[in-house]
């Protein structure tokens, strides 16, 4: 028996490499929340000076997961998205278009390398 609330779509976990700040998303992203979790992104976001963005938690994501993604890249911090290839991430990604404008790498570690 639940206690008759929702859990949330999505989780955030931000943690930090120097200055990198690492978010780790997992669960869904959709229009239902991708404002919200994209508003926490970038407020968390705040005193980077990179921004690391794993999506390789995630069990889904649709257009508006990648229109939060494309407003991160704009918001002017240098930003590299992880998602590993064959992942329905990078696959959306991909067919996007935004790998042209936004660093997409396969590992935590190879992104805050390039973000170093």
């Amino acid at each position: 028996m639940t206690d008759g609330q929702t859990p949330p779509l999505a989780h955030l976990e931000v943690t930090w490499t120097g200055s990198i700040m690492l978010a780790v998303l997992t669960g869904e992203i959709d229009r239902s929340n991708a404002g919200e979790i994209g508003d926490a992104v970038a407020k968390s976001a705040a005193a980077a000076t990179a921004i690391v963005v794993h999506l390789g938690e995630l069990t889904y994501l649709d257009s508006a997961a990648l229109t939060m993604v494309h407003k991160l890249a704009l918001d002017g911090s240098a930003l590299c998205l992880v998602a590993t290839p064959g992942s329905r991430a990078r696959r959306l990604i991909e067919i996007a278009g935004l790998d042209i404008v936004i660093t997409i790498v396969s590992s935590t570690e190879e992104a805050i390398e390039k973000m170093s």
